[in-house]
Order: structure tokens, then sequence, then C-alpha cells
């Protein structure tokens, strides 16, 4: 059911049990029977809760925009000001007075101040592997305070892999791999993909067969194996059932641990956005046991298993109530919701298109390690905006009085309004040059 709730293995279920729509069915031929209409479905109520969260979210607007707009207005009633007092004190300088309070205090270098920023960063953090996608998200990835991630797919791999072998008797632990890798070789169960890479060319099954609901049986070499449930392959009733067991008649075995492993570098990103001051909540609809596991390794405090799309969004909203701006990052179907309603989002590159629609940013590569580094692109692009704002307003503010009193020519006010938007832009290309401090680096 991973394309609804994000779950890494599959779920067993059982007759007169509800499904959910899209599941994929790994076992035996099923019946169903079609309770709801399509317009009550699981992926429609999931698009209603997309729009939903899309309609009431926040949106960040730039400064720049506000300040040229109150700029402007305030700039043509003052120079309206200026040439009527020119035209009676002196007709003759009213002209180039009022051309020079219009030359020296164009916005140019105000209204660029931001896009030129933005335009830097964006260039920057494509390079890094990070597509914006909206743009305000840079503004709104640099005010982040907590991060919410989900699991499956985000800090894990996404599929399933094995990750222990443990054997008894004289049963090595290559054989064994090559043994299960033989007869899951045509079986269409998620787990058999974790054993494809372990096949081996000289050991192969001809007669392998799926045993509904237990495992695979077949003979490797003339010898009867078993794979799958411990009840099944050892045909003991007291087994733990954490582990895939391969066995012969014999009583050769081995206990396969199979997992939804963690990407190789998502506890380096975790930790390096720790140490930025930033606050991590996983939430996942996988099992409690396997979020928890994750949690543990990973050294998330906070950590939310069992999630439905409407619970992710509420824990979502109980952030965002108690004053922490949020960025989530997530890939699945049922993170499009909680993306769409976060302070900013980010969807994984290998997502879902409904994860795609909702983000505001991409993350192109298979790797969590640019995530850090992209928080400081943003921070370090929200301070050039600010160090812009202010440089072009103390310019304006100072070539105004001059160009008023008619000490600034038109020709020195030209001059000044192009060296100022020139500084601006050279300013917003520090973005381009900055070295990004290490992953773990604070």
């Amino acid at each position: 059911e991973s394309l609804v709730t994000g779950e890494s293995l599959p779920n067993r279920r059982a007759q007169g049990e509800p499904l959910l729509g899209g599941s994929i069915n790994a076992g035996a031929a099923i019946t169903l029977e079609v309770t709801h209409l399509p317009a009550e479905s699981t992926l429609h109520g999931l698009v209603r809760l997309l729009e939903r969260a899309q309609s009431e979210r926040p949106r960040l607007g730039l400064a720049a925009k506000r300040m040229a707009s109150w700029f402007i207005v305030r700039i043509l009633l003052l120079t309206t000001w200026v040439g009527l007092i020119w035209y009676v004190i002196d007709p003759a300088r009213a002209f180039p007075a009022v051309l020079a309070v219009l030359v020296a205090t164009c916005p140019c270098a105000l209204s660029i101040a931001t896009p030129v920023a933005l335009a830097a960063s964006s260039s920057r953090l494509a390079k890094l592997g990070v597509l914006v996608m909206r743009p305000d998200a840079i503004e709104g990835l640099a005010s982040v305070d907590t991060v919410m991630l989900d699991k499956t797919g985000t800090l894990t791999e996404g599929r399933p892999r094995l990750v222990s072998t443990d054997t008894t008797g004289d049963l090595e632990p290559v054989c064994a791999r090559a043994i299960a890798a033989a007869l899951e070789a045509s079986s269409q169960h998620p787990l058999a993909a974790a054993f494809k890479e372990y096949a081996d060319p000289g050991i192969v099954s001809h007669d392998a067969h799926d045993i509904a609901g237990l495992g695979i049986e077949g003979h490797v070499d003339g010898v009867l194996w078993r794979i799958g449930k411990p009840a099944f392959a050892l045909a003991e009733s007291d087994c733990d059932d954490s582990h895939i067991v391969l066995a012969d008649s014999q009583g050769r075995s081995a206990r396969f641990r199979i997992a939804d492993a963690l990407r190789s570098d998502a506890a380096e990103a975790v930790r390096a956005l720790q140490s930025r001051g930033l606050a991590l909540h996983l939430a996942s609809g996988d099992r409690r046991a396997a979020v928890t596991e994750a949690a543990v390794e990973l050294g998330i405090d906070n950590a939310s298993a069992e999630l439905r799309p409407e619970d992710k969004l509420a824990s979502l909203q109980r952030l965002q109530s108690a004053g922490h701006r949020v960025l989530m990052i997530g890939d699945g179907i049922n993170d499009g919701p909680v993306l769409a309603a976060a302070d900013v989002s980010m969807a994984m590159g290998r997502g879902s298109s409904i994860a795609h629609a909702a983000g505001d940013l991409l993350l192109l590569r298979e790797s969590l390690a640019s995530l850090p580094r992209a928080r400081d692109v943003a921070v370090r692009t929200l301070v050039i905006v600010r160090q812009n704002l202010r440089w072009a307003v103390i310019y304006n503010m100072t070539a105004l009085p001059l160009a008023a009193i008619g000490l600034m020519p038109p020709w020195v006010a030209a001059l000044g309004m192009s060296l100022s938007s020139l500084l601006v832009v050279f300013n917003a290309r520090r973005i381009l040059r900055a070295s990004q401090p290490a992953i773990g680096a604070a």
C-alpha cells in the first residue's frame, strides 16, 4: 500500500477487510467488491486535501515590490514639489533640477535588488541539484526553523534490501543468498527484488512456485528448499515472523532480514541540519517499528508512525500554530497535502507527480547531502538581498537632497544611478562564488 501510505513492506489483508484503491496485490488472485464511487476514492480524497492545503497556504511576498511601489509614488510627488519651487525661485533651473531628481532616484537598484539575488541563488541551487519551482521558495527556505521529513523514499532508498544473513549448519551465507535468489527469481513479490543482486548463474531452480501467503518452494541441485515464513520453511509453530527463512529437509537454514535501508548520507545530512539549529520531525505512514528504528539510528527525537495523509497535515498545522516555520520533505502521493500546506516544501526527484506539483523545491539528486547546503545558500541570499535593499535606499536618500537643491547635475545623477545598479548586481554575484561549508559544519 506504499502508493498511499508510504509503507516500505507489504501489508497482509484478510477476507472481508477493506482495501485501498491503488494497492498492489502481491499474493494469490482475489475477488474485490467496489464499495465507493470514484469521487469517494482514496486518491480523490488526497486531491481534495491537496487543493484545500494550497488554498490555505500562507504566501510570502517580496519586500522589493512593496518598497518599489511605495517609493515611486512618493518620488513623483516630491519631484513635482521640487519643480514648482524651482519654477518660483529660478525657472531656468527648474527642468535640470526635476530631471536630476528623477534620474538620481530612479528605483533601478531597488527594483533589481531582489530579482538579481534570487536569480543567482537559483543558479547556485541548480548546481547543488535543487530546482526552484516557486519564486518565494528561497525566502521561505531561509526562514524555516523546523524540518518535517517523510521516511520511505526520502530518508530511505524506497526499496527493500537484504541487510543481514544468519546461517546454521554448514550452509555458507553466500550460498544461502544465491539459493534464495534462485527461488525468488520468478516471483513478483516486492521482497523478491531484495535477492536479485545475489543471483548466481550456476545456481538455478526450474520448478520454484509460490505457496499462497506462505512462501516459495523449489528444487536446487536436486534438494528441496523452502523460503518464506519461518513456520512454512521450518515447519515449526512457535517462530519469530520478523525474518524470512530459507531451509531444506536436512535442517540447514538461513535467516534473512530485509528492510528499507537508510540512504548512505541520511545520518550526516540530519546531523548537519541539527547543527544549524533546525528541529527535526519524522512523520511517516510506515510501521511503528520501522519508523522508530530509523529515528533512533538517525538521532531524531520526534517521530510519528502509521500516519494517514490527513494525520500528517494535522501534525504540520500543529507546528505552524505553535509559531514554527516548517520545511516539509517528501516524495509520495500521500505527502501531497502536507507538502502543499508547509511554509516551504521539497519533493524528491523520483517522487510522485502529486509531490512534484505540491513542492516549492525539487531535489534532483538521489542524495540528501545538498539539503543543508541549499539552506546555507538561501540564508546567504536573504542576507545579500537585505544588503542590496539597504544600499539602494541609502543611495537614493543621499542623492535625492543633492539633486533637489541643484548640487547634482543630471549627468552625475545618471552616473550614480548606473553605478548603484552595478553594485547591486556584483554583490548578488557573490552567491555564485561563495563556497559552501562541508556537511556537518555549523
